[in-house]
């Protein structure tokens, strides 16, 4: 499936956030506002009252500074994924409304949508581009595959020569993309983008089988009540592996993926090893009320995986969840 819909008749998104607008709405008051508060705060904080469209969004975050990002693709304008490639928004508050106010099994299509759309938000976000982007995890990546060259160059040699290339050509024209990569701040936007722009024209296969697994898995959704809320955070969604290990993205082997759809409702996708296989033509989804532990637990969570910022409807589920992670602070 693919999510760049270029189909320019379609309504373009009022302005492509880092967390999509059409999400944060889920978490607003009746006045169309929600509280926001700052991770780093260490005397006992208090929360502000924004409005979705003033948070989570930078201008420029997904314009190219290139009008050939991709080798073999040239683009019309260089802001193609800001205007183009999150056009899924326009459908993501209806998705979510039906999910959190019907019990009746979805068709797979919609199902895969829903978790293609969940792991663009995850993909897209700015938590993705300074960790997964940093230079360090670049610098790890190249010499990784330094590491693979050297252990393949019986293998590579005669293939490169038959090319006209050498093996000591290999490993410059890698180490150059090291130089290319992590040159500057610019650079690794632009890596970042580029990853965007190519999951959404020609998908990996490994992709592929992310989007499978997602959308095979066990879908749930935790109810809770008005006293005990869900929070979300400026990098919504969480993996969590069968060691309880927390993880941003991850979906080797046995994993849990837990994304906070509105104060009341939090998906969780439980997937087991690498199942192929035809997909079902219906996902059956579960409902359960979450225990007042759970609640808590996954707050902490969306707390700790946040960039900069959490989000709730309420002030009061901020607050505890500070407290409850503060506790030696509070006189």
């Amino acid at each position: 499936m693919n999510l760049l819909y270029l189909d320019m008749a379609q309504q373009k998104p009022v302005k492509s956030h880092i967390v999509p607008k059409a999400y944060l709405n889920n978490f607003t008051k009746s006045n169309g506002k929600l509280f926001k508060l700052r991770t780093d705060l260490q005397k006992r904080p208090r929360p502000t009252e924004v409005h979705p469209s003033g948070i989570c969004y930078q201008k420029g975050f997904y314009q190219f500074n290139d009008a050939n990002p991709i080798q073999g693709y040239t683009i019309n304008e260089t802001n193609i994924l800001e205007d183009y490639g999150f056009l899924y928004e326009n459908k993501l508050g209806k998705l979510i409304e039906r999910l959190t106010t019907s019990t009746d099994p979805l068709p797979i299509e919609v199902a895969e949508e829903f978790a293609l759309m969940l792991f663009d938000i995850k993909a897209r976000n700015q938590y993705m581009r300074q960790h997964s982007f940093s230079k360090q995890n670049i610098h790890t990546v190249i010499n990784d595959l330094l590491v693979e060259h050297h252990q393949r160059r019986q293998e590579l040699e005669p293939i490169l020569q038959a090319k006209g290339s050498t093996f000591e050509r290999l490993v410059e024209l890698t180490e150059g993309l090291r130089h290319d990569w992590t040159k500057d701040d610019a650079a690794i936007k632009e890596l970042h983008n580029r990853s965007l722009l190519e999951n959404k024209i020609n998908p990996s296969q490994t992709r592929q089988l992310v989007f499978n697994k997602m959308a095979r898995g066990n879908w749930t959704i935790l109810k809770t009540t008005l006293n005990h809320q869900f929070i979300t955070s400026d990098n919504p969604g969480y993996c969590q592996d069968s060691n309880n290990m927390i993880h941003n993205t991850r979906f080797i082997g046995q994993v849990g993926f837990l994304f906070p759809l509105t104060p009341y409702h939090l998906l969780i996708i439980v997937m087991e090893g690498n199942q192929l296989g035809p997909l079902p033509l219906q996902k059956v989804v579960s409902y359960k009320y979450a225990e007042v532990n759970w609640v808590r637990g996954i707050n902490q969570t969306t707390w700790q995986m946040a960039t900069k910022e959490v989000y709730a409807a309420h002030e009061n589920p901020l607050l505890q969840t500070w407290a409850s992670l503060h506790s030696s602070l509070i006189i």
